[in-house]
């Protein structure tokens, strides 16, 4: 996979917007949020205006002690924090057991590298850790409180929406670590205002298969979003 650091990401896709979609209006009306588009080619992937988007929050059936018993429910509260933007579009969350079009898994922190929280991915899965594997397991944070675990689903939520890439913020939850404390207007209206006024390359609710170009019929590589205690990074491939 090719990874991509922050400075690169923003840099590079802030040209893409300029240059590369060779539409200076839209870049104009665009430039105070930050980017959204993943792929130098300028691949937008979003769900659509007036539709449900269903969601499986445990697709494989994990288990949760005592200490993680509130999971569940801070992620969905996590993902409730853009309710009223996508009500705005018509958009609403379904939580279903089967046909989902999200996927969630909770899986074990030794599953993942030291450090990684959580990622989505745009086959519309995401993966969530069971606990914190950044510190050791006696402490008592060895476990996610309600509120970290809603910004978690709520900044990788966000990427699910369509926004593959990070706010240059410290207030916005798309910002690459967790130090914001809520949705801001900007991350509001990046999905409102600009990203689901374009037309997506590829409707996600229609996906079956590998991503293509539309035009060359090419393969188009996943983006991941691994979000870590050292930042949130996107790999593709």
């Amino acid at each position: 996979m090719c990874e991509i650091n922050r400075r690169q990401l923003i840099l590079g896709t802030s040209a893409l917007l300029l240059y590369g979609c060779g539409d200076s209006e839209k870049y104009n009306e665009s430039k105070d949020y930050y980017p959204v588009t993943q792929w130098s080619q300028g691949y937008i992937f979003h769900w659509g205006k007036n539709n449900t988007i269903k969601i499986n929050s445990n697709s494989n059936s994990a288990s949760f002690n005592s200490d993680q018993s509130h999971y569940i429910n801070s992620f969905k509260s996590g993902v409730a924090k853009w309710d009223s933007t996508l009500s705005s579009l018509g958009i609403s969350i379904e939580y279903v057991s089967s046909g989902a079009d999200v996927n969630v898994k909770w899986l074990a922190g030794s599953s993942f590298s030291t450090g990684v929280l959580g990622y989505a991915s745009t086959d519309k899965n995401i993966s969530m850790s069971l606990n914190n594997n950044s510190v050791d397991s006696s402490s008592s944070y060895y476990y996610y409180s309600d509120n970290t675990l809603q910004l978690l689903a709520c900044h990788e939520f966000g990427h699910m929406l369509g926004i593959w890439s990070h706010s240059y913020d410290v207030n916005d939850v798309m910002y690459p670590y967790l130090e914001g404390s809520d949705l801001s207007n900007r991350d509001k209206k990046t999905v409102s205002d600009f990203l689901y006024n374009l037309t997506p390359t590829q409707d996600m609710h229609d996906r079956t298969g590998p991503l293509t170009d539309p035009k060359s019929g090419k393969h188009i590589p996943d983006a991941y979003t691994y979000l870590t205690t050292s930042g949130c990074k996107i790999t593709f491939g």
